[in-house]
């Protein structure tokens, strides 16, 4: 507790009377006969500059103070300003703290204070804070256009971090945070300049406002290894987000990404919430190699997607080029008036649900998806639309209660695909004439096409293609062709020989014949191990098959990523050969788990991916 005031800083000019200086005097020494720690604090206003250190600490803002133009106050380790009711401190010149980790800056308001006026800063203003942290119920900094503000190993938690006068939002200043603790509790709203953080953690979480966060106009965004509760929503600006989590709010409300109207990149992130890209001028947004667990959409802009995990709904709109890349997808993806639509080595698990394109006119699209697995059925758009385009060396499995597999335009050419029916019964396209459809490996379809009264057979197909079992073995999430498989070396001839110098597979994997000796072992397998998982990502209720070389006692289980066991499939003896068990994981949470195959002299393992 405070007992006395020891110092009185005042600038402005004031006469004392003899006896008013000889009152002082008397209280000056007796102020000294007390001990230190009843009287180290010191009151300040009027004009302020030079150095406040700990041993006058608390310093103690009574009434109107400032920093005058060209001069500087710096803030010393170890000291404590205190704001009484509605006072703050006002910046024309330069205000610094230095503090250190073991000993830090402090600024508060003083007990019971409800509203203080902050800190603000005229100008063209340099601030730079070390380990200070400011704590107050109200705003923290009010900033003229062009400030610069740098904060280094700082604490803030206050109602808002920055504003102009009588608004919510800064403009055009540059605003740095390196290693910070940022905790508001409204949104940060600027206007222009540039927003640079790193290893920083910004929180929102008691924000009361409908999607708290950043909301900014203009504002470069450059984050980099940091932590948000809450949203970045930045628009007409260039935004780089590198290594960031953006986390859900405690009641439940997804953060999530949204860089519109703006060029940039988001990568090696993870979203709780959804990623919204583009919405403006064309410009190139790269998504990188992050997991989203909601929804990815990007309009108006040309979007390179790749090595993503996206889990919610994906959708492209009005872009120019789209390019998706070595990503998962687990829900719909909606493709509307894209001109260039590239699909690359990616891995669709979407069910009824599935892909549609959507084109209402203009250029002729185009569309070339390519080494990729889906478990979906595929909408390739509008006849009235010339969509152009190759589907090649994909494998699809139908299982949908669709009536089709594929719904296309005549233009797109099929080749080298791996398309299995899991429901007989189905057709493989919409239409009645077929387009381009050879060396494709086609089973469990009834019909090629046609209406419902005029139905094509399976077996009118050109006479390229392969009608029957494809034979695929299961590694991981990856369907690969079997060594007996009627798809290997069956291929286009006129396309390129496979990396084994054969010719070219049917499906996403080709079959590696470079370590193969056919009649080695037969129809055994080679050693025990566990050949696939069906579905692999999958909603509740999989099917795990594997293989025994010899008669041998096993144990199947199922562990977290922790390596606790959470299930055991089957404990016994059994044969050599090839299993398969199911595994209802309905009880479960959604997330990675391993699946443990252990015999009595070896052990083999592999991931599995519930998404609900």
């Amino acid at each position: 507790m405070v007992i006395m005031k020891s110092k009185k800083l005042d600038m402005q000019k004031s006469n004392l009377t003899p006896i008013k200086a000889l009152l002082r005097g008397i209280s000056v020494l007796f102020i000294m006969a007390l001990p230190f720690s009843l009287v180290a604090q010191t009151e300040v206003e009027g004009e302020v500059s030079g150095e406040w250190t700990a041993d006058d600490s608390p310093y103690i803002v009574m009434d109107s103070t400032w920093v005058p133009e060209d001069e500087r106050l710096t803030l010393r380790e170890g000291v404590e300003v205190l704001f009484e009711e509605g006072q703050g401190l006002y910046i024309y010149g330069t205000l610094n703290a230095s503090g250190t980790e073991r000993d830090s800056v402090r600024i508060r308001v003083a007990e019971d204070v409800e509203h203080w006026r902050g800190l603000r800063f005229y100008g063209r203003n340099r601030t730079e804070w070390n380990y200070a942290s400011i704590i107050c119920p109200d705003i923290a900094f009010i900033l003229d256009s062009g400030c610069l503000l740098t904060m280094n190993n700082c604490l803030v938690d206050v109602y808002r971090m920055a504003a102009k006068e009588n608004d919510s939002g800064v403009e055009s200043c540059n605003l740095t945070f390196s290693q910070s603790n940022i905790r508001l509790r409204n949104r940060f709203g600027t206007t222009g300049g540039i927003l640079s953080a790193s290893h920083t953690r910004f929180d929102f979480s008691e924000d009361e406002q409908e999607r708290p966060g950043f909301w900014s106009s203009g504002t470069g965004y450059r984050l980099t290894s940091c932590e948000v509760i809450g949203e970045l929503h930045p628009s007409f600006g260039s935004s780089i987000v590198e290594s960031c989590r953006f986390l859900r709010l405690p009641n439940g409300e997804l953060s999530g990404v949204a860089i519109l109207g703006s060029q940039g990149r988001i990568r090696n992130s993870y979203v709780e919430g959804s990623v919204s890209l583009g919405q403006g001028y064309g410009h190139l947004i790269r998504c990188v190699n992050n997991i989203i667990l909601g929804g990815l959409h990007f309009s108006d802009c040309n979007a390179e997607i790749s090595d993503c995990e996206v889990m919610g709904a994906m959708q492209a709109r009005e872009c120019e080029s789209v390019v998706m890349r070595n990503s998962i997808l687990s829900r719909q993806f909606y493709i509307t008036d894209v001109e260039s639509m590239i699909i690359d080595s990616c891995f669709f698990v979407n069910g009824e649900q599935g892909i549609g394109f959507s084109d209402h006119g203009g250029d002729n699209p185009h569309r070339t998806i390519t080494r990729s697995v889906f478990f979906t059925k595929i909408d390739f758009g509008y006849r009235r639309v010339a969509t152009e385009g190759l589907f090649d060396h994909n494998t699809v499995f139908f299982d949908s209660a669709g009536f089709r597999a594929l719904g296309t335009s005549l233009e797109i050419v099929f080749t080298n695909n791996i398309i299995v029916s899991v429901i007989p019964g189905h057709k493989l396209f919409s239409q009645y004439e077929l387009p381009v459809f050879e060396y494709n490996c086609v089973y469990g379809f009834e019909y090629a096409g046609g209406p419902s009264y005029d139905l094509i057979p399976i077996d009118a197909i050109d006479s390229t293609n392969i009608i029957a079992n494809p034979l695929i073995e299961w590694n991981g999430i990856i369907p690969n062709i079997s060594s007996n498989s009627p798809c290997r070396d069956a291929g286009d001839p006129e396309f390129d020989l496979d990396p084994d110098s054969t010719r070219t597979d049917i499906g996403v994997r080709f079959f590696d014949q470079r370590h193969y000796a056919p009649g080695l072992v037969g129809n055994l397998p080679v050693s025990q191990q566990l050949t696939g998982v069906y579905p692999n990502p999958f909603n509740s209720m999989t099917n795990i098959t594997f293989n025994l070389q010899d008669d041998n006692h096993i144990k199947l289980t199922i562990h977290d990523l922790q390596g606790r066991e959470v299930s055991l499939l089957h404990e016994g003896q059994e044969t050599a050969g090839v299993h398969s068990l199911s595994w209802d994981a309905s009880g479960l949470a959604s997330g990675v788990y391993i699946c443990r195959l252990q015999s009595d002299s070896k052990a083999a393992t592999i991931k599995l991916m519930m998404v609900r």
